[in-house]
């Protein structure tokens, strides 16, 4: 009987000697060795969350080194877009897979921009030890310690070259108590109101301006290198390969 060539050729792709890598096993390694290039006396580290979409047909949810002006991706988890779904177990894994890489007594900061802020994703970065930076809009209203009184976000800084800190419950819906450091620098159309679990006198507002490095990673992959927006693949854990 003659053998189907295609069938054949199918055949001969498969086998013991063919093997599948499980990519968020590397995950924590590719922190261990940035870390390592780190100068000995650095015991601090930034690991900035990011969401991007590929087309219309994904959203990359990511955690970036940020290092010398640069975002390093170093895990990621890839959804579908425009498709009901919580992004929250994503985040979940991604930081419970690489909070053993981080050395012990490491500062770790998180920043994140506005759009990602959740009252659960403060606390999961809270509760990895590591010291959120999240991004929060001007609506709203804020109680300040010691006197509670509650004044509207936006009021906290009102013109450009004003700063200000405290120890505040944010919003009153969901809400929540933490160390809220608010900006407006020239440059920007408008102020960052940040929040953390740091002191405001061990919180620096200028450690969220780290956050938009992560952006030319996406440039890379995407308009100025890759062209990843124009992938034709369907299946979020084959686009987790590129």
């Amino acid at each position: 009987m003659r053998k189907n060539p295609i069938r054949s050729d199918r055949d001969s792709k498969k086998g013991e000697k063919r093997s599948t890598l499980e990519v968020s096993s590397c995950f924590a390694p590719l922190l261990i060795w940035e870390i390592s290039l780190l100068p000995i006396n650095i015991e601090r580290i930034a690991l900035a969350l990011d969401a991007t979409t590929i087309g219309n047909k994904f959203v990359v949810l990511s955690i970036n080194v940020l290092l010398a002006g640069c975002g390093i991706p170093i895990a990621w988890s890839i959804v579908k877009a425009n498709q009901p779904g919580r992004w929250k177990p994503h985040w979940q894994k991604l930081i419970r897979q690489l909070k053993e890489a981080v050395p012990t007594g490491w500062t770790v900061i998180v920043p994140a921009d506005r759009g990602l802020y959740a009252p659960w994703l403060y606390q999961v970065i809270v509760e990895a030890g590591w010291h959120p930076f999240l991004g929060i809009n001007q609506q709203g209203l804020v109680k300040i310690f010691p006197h509670g009184r509650c004044q509207p976000l936006d009021a906290l800084v009102s013109a450009l070259g004003q700063s200000w800190s405290g120890q505040v419950v944010c919003f009153k819906t969901n809400p929540l108590a933490c160390t809220l450091l608010a900006r407006w620098d020239s440059g920007h159309q408008e102020p960052w109101l940040v929040l953390t679990d740091l002191s405001p006198q061990r919180a620096d507002t200028l450690w969220y301006g780290l956050r938009p490095s992560t952006e030319c990673v996406y440039r890379d992959l995407k308009s100025d290198g890759w062209q990843w927006q124009k992938t034709r693949l369907l299946d979020p854990q084959l686009n987790a390969f590129g």
